[in-house]
């Protein structure tokens, strides 16, 4: 796959690989451009006070931080499984050689 190149407002280019990825950013981003109105010319307004704009603050800090630990989670979880894969492609690689000296009729020792 060919790289992609997403940019959004105030954000630096990001290189994705994967098209998945490239969808998952424009939807955030759509949802964040009406949220911050940077598409719209009338500004959202959402009438919170401090208390509540710091416990909104307080509650994203936490979700991105669950988020970020999960992603990290899963990623050694992915890295486990393709080494165990690995690991297993090797093991048929050795049978079906050691098969096939056999079958040949090579002798080894």
């Amino acid at each position: 796959m060919g790289s992609q190149r997403v940019v959004g407002p105030g954000d630096a280019e990001r290189k994705v690989l994967d098209p998945d990825h490239v969808e998952n950013l424009s939807a955030a981003a759509s949802a964040t451009n009406g949220d911050l109105s940077w598409s719209d010319d009338d500004p959202r307004r959402y009438g919170l006070d401090t208390a509540q704009t710091e416990a909104l603050l307080v509650h994203t800090r936490q979700d991105t931080a669950a988020v970020h630990l999960q992603t990290v989670t899963i990623t050694k979880a992915v890295a486990q499984n393709n080494t165990f894969i690995r690991r297993i492609q090797i093991g048929i690689v050795v049978v079906i050689a050691l098969q096939v000296a056999q079958l040949s009729g090579c002798h080894w020792g």
